[in-house]
C-alpha cells in the first residue's frame, strides 16, 4: 500500500483528478491532492463485488426475448448472382425448445414447427422413444459426418428389450417420413454397417430406419456417415422400446355415442353443401375395408369426412406389417394421413354393431329427420341366400 501511495504522490493534481474521473469516482469540490490519493486508495481497498452468473431460467428467458424480437433474420449475400438466404431460429410447438436451424431452409408455418428431436420421437409408434431416448441429433450438410456416442448402459437396454435406431428426416417438411441421402455408407468403429445405394432410374426407393443395436458395443462408439450431399436432412440416433399393435389400440380414445352421432349428423346435413367424401349413397357399411369382415371397434380419423369406419385392430396390424415405412398410416377409405394419435373409436357405430346380428354382415342405412339419425339393418346378399336355402 505504501508503494501505491508513493506512486500516486508522484503524480500531479490534474493527473490525479483525471484518474478519478476515469474510475468513475466522485470528488468533493475543492478537494486537495491528499484527499484525492486517499479516495483512490480507499477504492482499491474495497473488495470487488462478485457478479453472480445469470441463472439457467434467466438465460432461457433472455434467449426467448431475443428470438421473439428477431424471429427471422435475413442476410443478403455480398457475392453477385447469389440469392438471399433465410436463417431462422424457431420455437418447437411440441416441446417449446428454441431450435437453431443454422443454414437449413424451412418454408413451413412457424406456428406448427416441430424440432427434429420431437419428430424422431413420434416417427415410429411401434418403436416408442422415451423422453431421454434421443441419444444424438444433428443437422447434416456436405461431405459426411462423424460423431461419438457413449453407450455405457447398452447391455441394460438390451436386457429390457430396447433397441438403437438410426433415422433421418427432411427438416423442411412436417411429415414424419424416413429420408436417406441419395447415397450413404454408415460405419461404426471403422466397420461398415450398411449402405444405401442410389435409386434406380425410373424407380422410387423405399427408405426405412435402421436398427443398429447388434453392431454397437457398451462404451464409446464412433459412427461415421459417408455421403456427398445431405443438406436439409437431420440425423437422429434414438433408443426405442417395441410396442405391439394391441397396446397401441388400447391408447386410442373412444368418442361417446351422442357426440359421434352429432358428428355423423353434421356430415349428412352438409353433404350437399360441402360434399361428403366417398359416399355415393347414405349407406354406412359395416364391413371393414381392411379385414373384409365385420367391423370390430370401428374407428375413423379426426379429419376424415366419410361415414364408413374401419376396424381399429385390423388397421394397426396392417400398418405394423407394412414394409414400406413411408406408406404407413394412410386411411383405407379416403387415403388421408391418419396416425394413431388422430384416431377415434366411433361410439355410435359401435352401438349399431351391438344391436345387429353379430355373425352376419350387412349395412346400416342412415338418414336425417329433424334432429334424429335413424338407421335400419339391410341384409347382405350372402345373408339373403342363406335364409332362402333354409
Amino acid at each position: 500500500m505504501a508503494c501505491e501511495r508513493s506512486k500516486l504522490s508522484a503524480l500531479s493534481l490534474p493527473l490525479l483528478q483525471g484518474l478519478c474521473r476515469a474510475k468513475g469516482l466522485s470528488l468533493e469540490k475543492g478537494a486537495n491532492k491528499a484527499d484525492i490519493i486517499e479516495r483512490l486508495l480507499s477504492q482499491k481497498r474495497r473488495p470487488k463485488e462478485v457478479e453472480e452468473p445469470p441463472s439457467k431460467v434467466a438465460k432461457i428467458e433472455r434467449k426467448v426475448q431475443e428470438t421473439q424480437s428477431r424471429q427471422k433474420l435475413v442476410f443478403q449475400s455480398s457475392l453477385p448472382g447469389l440469392e438471399t438466404q433465410s436463417f431462422r431460429v424457431l420455437r418447437c410447438t411440441c416441446c417449446s425448445v428454441i431450435f437453431n436451424l443454422e443454414k437449413t431452409q424451412y418454408h413451413g408455418d412457424a406456428q406448427s414447427f416441430w424440432c427434429p428431436s420431437c419428430r424422431f420421437r413420434a416417427m415410429d409408434p411401434f418403436n416408442e422413444v422415451s423422453g431421454e431416448g434421443v441419444l444424438h441429433c444433428a443437422l447434416l450438410g456436405l461431405g459426411g459426418y462423424e460423431f461419438e456416442v457413449n453407450l455405457s448402459r447398452l447391455q441394460e437396454w438390451r436386457d429390457a428389450g430396447e433397441t438403437i435406431w438410426l433415422r433421418m428426416l427432411q427438416v423442411d417438411s412436417q411429415e414424419l417420413f424416413q429420408v436417406w441421402p441419395e447415397e450413404l455408407a454408415v460405419e461404426v468403429d471403422g466397420c461398415q454397417l450398411f449402405r444405401v445405394a442410389p435409386p434406380e432410374k425410373g424407380h422410387k426407393r423405399r427408405d426405412v430406419p435402421q436398427d443398429i443395436t447388434d453392431w454397437l458395443q457398451a462404451g464409446p462408439n464412433v459412427l461415421r456417415l459417408r455421403f456427398t450431399d445431405a443438406q436439409g436432412l437431420a440425423l437422429g440416433l434414438v433408443r426405442a422400446a417395441p410396442k405391439a399393435p394391441r397396446r397401441l389400440c388400447l391408447e386410442v380414445p373412444r368418442q361417446e355415442a351422442p357426440e359421434a352421432r352429432a358428428k355423423l349428423l353434421t356430415l349428412l346435413r352438409n353433404s350437399e353443401e360441402d360434399g361428403l367424401e366417398f359416399v355415393a349413397s347414405r349407406q354406412l357399411s359395416l364391413l371393414c375395408p381392411v379385414a373384409l369382415a365385420r367391423v370390430e371397434r370401428p374407428a375413423r380419423g379426426r379429419r376424415c369426412r366419410h361415414l364408413r369406419c374401419f376396424g381399429l385392430a385390423a388397421y394397426c396390424r396392417s400398418n405394423y406389417g407394412m414394409a414400406a415405412f413411408n406408406n404407413r398410416w394412410s386411411c383405407p377409405v379416403c387415403n388421408k394421413r391418419v396416425r394413431p394419435e388422430e384416431l377415434l373409436i366411433d361410439g355410435f357405430v359401435e352401438d349399431i354393431l351391438q344391436k345387429t346380428e353379430a355373425p352376419l354382415w350387412g349395412q346400416a342405412w342412415c338418414w336425417t329427420m329433424n334432429i334424429l339419425i335413424i338407421w335400419r339393418f339391410i341384409p347382405s346378399q350372402f345373408q339373403k341366400v342363406r335364409r332362402g336355402a333354409l
